[in-house]
């Protein structure tokens, strides 16, 4: 079955019930999934709590995400006076359009809004094409550090186990874009170096096995 991506999370599941009305009356494929999350160590001693997670297919994220737009009424006039992002200027507010997944829809549309207030808009053509950039930003595959390839190795001479973990996540580890798109988290040199890494720490854990059967043996 085709891998589901996160739409939208809610505390309870009453706060989901709308997202989820509309998703079935648009006949949009969706699953309800319940996800532990831990909360702040420092408040809760690390309590686990737990939270509604909205999954769709990739393929339906555009449409879904148009229709939660439509849900949600963006009106100036609902917003309080004291609302934190009346307080952003200009330029802060432009930053938010150019990282949208770093903000809730809402706050993304309440952005919008306050732009247009102080006729600062820009045209649908350009938040279309900051989305783009983003992507393209978001897309690109990282380097793994040499501290991370020293740890790796390190793991594999003290059991091999853990080492062949980082390895295979380095060589195969993807990241879901904003839009559904996965892509390789690292790049092609680093794929390389974490397949290496995984190779050696199989090769550590079965000369470690061997040698643990020789000393029973003796």
């Amino acid at each position: 079955m085709e891998e589901l991506i996160s739409l939208k999370k809610f505390i309870t599941i009453e706060e989901a019930n709308g997202v989820v009305e509309l998703l079935e009356k648009s006949d949009i494929f969706m699953k309800i999934v319940t996800e532990k999350i831990a909360e702040d160590a420092t408040f809760a001693g690390n309590t686990l709590l737990t939270q509604i997670c909205v999954k769709i297919k990739p393929a339906d994220l555009e449409t879904a995400q148009n229709l939660l737009a439509e849900l949600e009424e963006v009106n100036i006039d609902k917003l309080e006076p004291d609302y934190y992002l009346f307080d952003f200027s200009d330029d802060e507010l432009i930053e938010m359009l150019q990282r949208p997944d770093e903000w809730s829809l809402n706050d993304f549309h309440w952005a919008q809004e306050i732009l247009k207030q102080r006729c600062k808009e820009p045209d649908k053509a350009q938040i279309e094409m900051w989305k783009q950039n983003r992507l393209d930003i978001l897309s690109q595959p990282e380097a793994v550090t040499s501290t991370h390839v020293k740890t790796a190795y390190m793991f594999c001479f003290l059991g091999g186990v853990i080492g062949i973990m980082i390895g295979r996540h380095i060589n195969s580890y993807k990241k879901t874009l904003p839009n559904g798109a996965k892509v390789f988290t690292y790049d092609a040199d680093s794929q390389r170096k974490g397949k290496s890494i995984a190779y050696f720490g199989i090769v550590c854990l079965v000369a470690e096995v061997i040698l643990f059967l020789i000393y029973l043996a003796v």
